[in-house]
């Protein structure tokens, strides 16, 4: 059994990894360019599907039971003892010591790289196997463009209002606060009803989808929220129509499972936290069957990646 884009399976509590969970094989392989992105226990989750022991295996500290599934609700049915007499190897000796910054987090990290991933892992990179690819050269710029009055009138106007939200949204909570019940007992208890839908969209791929449309310039658009028929009619047309040459989607949409070598430049509008999301998505393009090379216009994490830990604290202090 082969799992693609095993990342998807991070949650170990969604649908979709229980059932990966659920399908029995004796070979698995499980293959991702992000294994991780926010922390380490997304790792167990693919981990749990390799079905590695006994790393992702449950223990009894009153006698020699184990298994891969444990139920805290009732007691073991192996052992007959209590839940609290159990613990997941993992969550025990990778990932609870991996929040804390001394001599235990560390010797955790450096088990997980030297002794679980070394063993289990096969790591394949475009530079190791650049004579195998021969990929055209893909080049990387970071722009950074300075406002005009009007611009810069228009993104203060708009953090003003955000801000603005913001206050609001910290004045919804404080009237949420427990106290505040308890002294409206009485207006609660008159059986009156209230009913309030605020909803705030800004869909930037439909905007640029318009505004290039009014400049004459043939595009499609690839979100989420679209249906898979038309997901697959807009890479059709982008891949076959010769006067169709832009596709706009959104980061997260356009970061698997496509094949867009038909294209050789990239900007990337929105910037996103996580390096490897974008990375993932410049994939898309300078991939294997591109023959041209390719170009990045944006590339964000670069820049941040540059930043020094001074610079980080002064911008959350700014921010904050």
């Amino acid at each position: 059994m082969m799992l693609h884009v095993a990342h998807c399976i991070k949650s170990i509590h969604n649908n979709s990894t229980k059932a990966v969970l659920a399908l029995e094989s004796f070979y698995k392989w499980a293959l991702t360019g992000t294994p991780l992105q926010n922390h380490i226990g997304e790792l167990y989750s693919v981990v749990r599907f390799l079905q590695v022991t006994p790393y992702v295996c449950y223990f009894c500290e009153d006698c020699n039971c184990t298994g891969l599934d444990f139920s805290f609700s009732d007691a073991c049915p192996q052992c007959s003892h209590q839940p609290a007499s159990h613990f997941l190897w993992w969550k025990k000796y990778i990932e609870e010591p991996s929040w804390s910054y001394d001599d235990e987090g560390r010797d955790a990290m450096v088990w997980l790289k030297h002794k679980i991933l070394k063993s289990l892992l096969l790591r394949r990179t475009k530079k190791e196997r650049a004579v195998d690819l021969a990929l055209p050269t893909k080049t990387v710029t970071v722009r950074k463009d300075s406002l005009d009055d009007r611009e810069y009138d228009y993104y203060k106007t708009l953090c003003r209002r955000s801000q603005a939200q913001l206050d609001m949204y910290a004045i919804s909570l404080e009237a949420d606060r427990p106290y505040r019940v308890m002294y409206s007992r009485k207006e609660l208890a008159s059986g009156n009803k209230e009913a309030r839908d605020v909803e705030q969209s800004c869909d930037w791929c439909h905007d640029a989808v318009q505004d290039l449309e009014l400049c004459g310039i043939n595009c499609v658009q690839l979100v989420g929220s679209i249906s898979i028929a038309t997901r697959d009619a807009a890479l059709k047309r982008f891949t076959e129509d010769a006067n169709c040459k832009k596709l706009l989607m959104s980061l997260k949409a356009g970061g698997v499972a496509l094949n867009l070598t038909v294209a050789s430049h990239v900007f990337l509008m929105d910037p996103w936290w996580n390096p490897a999301v974008e990375q993932q998505a410049q994939d898309r393009v300078h991939r294997i069957g591109q023959y041209k090379p390719v170009k990045t216009i944006g590339g964000s994490s670069e820049a941040l990646g540059k930043l020094t830990n001074e610079d980080l604290m002064s911008l959350l202090y700014h921010h904050f």
